[in-house]
């Protein structure tokens, strides 16, 4: 679905599109299973994440950025080198600014786009297209989705990665959306965050892989917030003090619902998706594999544990020790 334009700013609809239903009907499930449509275009496009508030809202948070506003390091190889070398988002951002002009070699001509209409291009145009959230409701609860409404938009610096992660509690929303962990909050149900707080800034240091994104929101049974990024690294700063830094690998972080004492819980991902607590208050992720001959993993994430993966593998021939030594494996087959 990633491609899709954006919706008007309200639509409602009464049923799914055929392409959605025809699509749903091709899936295959076990026996006492089925596939239902709840939404589909035009009520959102471009879905990455999704969460539920308790009356049963439906929050998505759409992607109009990813492959043409969000680059994939693979598609610049001239900058490899110098994508390794960033500590800081503050470091991508001075890069970007540098090398985006229609003139630059380095750049594929499918990427220079002049969106902002201004008759030239440069890293401007990087400041158009939109991360944002949709809000989705069943009015007349027959199990289908008929009105969405936008939530929250304007998610468009030159810097900003594709959003990946919501969370939805009474008022408040969080939101992750590279380089940002958000807080948006509706106090007059309207459907519309009248207000939001930048809580942290500093996720997503480097260029890097697409699809390698800051998500994974949910709430611990300790009623603190966790949340993860993958390999492109976070370098956090608060009043001018740096309060954690990670700039060159995948982690996960805890920290109030109000932003306060942010913490590296446990770090040596690569790209860690949903996180979520089993019963005994155990937290558990998916980590991807990195297309060199490691197979996708489920972790069980340990507080202050190190899983071994640095960006830097991903370029060294077989992966370098990520393979050599089975960093990846279980406990019996790695030799660390």
């Amino acid at each position: 679905m990633l491609g899709q334009e954006a919706p008007p700013d309200k639509v409602t609809l009464t049923a799914p599109s055929e392409e959605a239903l025809e699509a749903a009907s091709s899936f295959q499930v076990k026996e006492g299973f089925e596939i239902e449509v709840y939404a589909s275009e035009p009520l959102l496009a471009n879905p990455v994440s999704m969460t539920f508030d308790a009356s049963g809202k439906c929050y998505v948070v759409e992607s109009h950025r990813r492959r043409t506003s969000v680059y994939d390091i693979r598609r610049f190889p001239d900058w490899l080198d110098r994508d390794f070398a960033f500590t800081t988002v503050a470091d991508r951002s001075a890069f970007l600014k540098k090398e985006l002009t229609s003139g630059n070699p380095s750049i594929p001509k499918s990427f220079i786009v002049d969106r902002n209409k201004d008759g030239l291009f440069d890293w401007h145009d990087l400041e158009v297209e939109s991360e944002r959230i949709v809000l989705i409701e069943d009015l007349n609860l027959d199990g289908q989705a008929n009105q969405s409404k936008v939530f929250a938009d304007g998610f468009r610096s030159l810097v900003s990665g594709v959003a990946a992660g919501v969370l939805a509690r009474g008022n408040q929303v969080w939101f992750t959306c590279i380089p940002d962990l958000w807080l948006l909050e509706d106090n007059d149900a309207n459907g519309v965050a009248e207000k939001r707080q930048r809580l942290h800034h500093g996720f997503g240091v480097h260029i890097a892989f697409g699809g390698h994104d800051m998500h994974g929101l949910t709430m611990g049974p300790d009623g603190r917030l966790y949340f993860s990024i993958a390999d492109r690294g976070a370098h956090v700063e608060h009043r001018g003090e740096t309060i954690l830094s990670v700039p060159h690998t995948g982690s996960i972080f805890r920290c109030e619902p109000d932003g306060s004492e942010l913490t590296l819980f446990a770090s040596g991902l690569r790209n860690p998706q949903e996180l979520a607590f089993d019963a005994e208050g155990n937290l558990w992720t998916a980590d991807n594999n990195g297309d060199g001959g490691d197979q996708a993993r489920l972790v069980y994430v340990v507080e202050g544990g190190d899983s071994g993966w640095t960006m830097g593998w991903q370029w060294l021939p077989n992966m370098g020790s990520w393979n050599s030594e089975g960093l990846w494996k279980l406990a019996d087959q790695n030799t660390a």
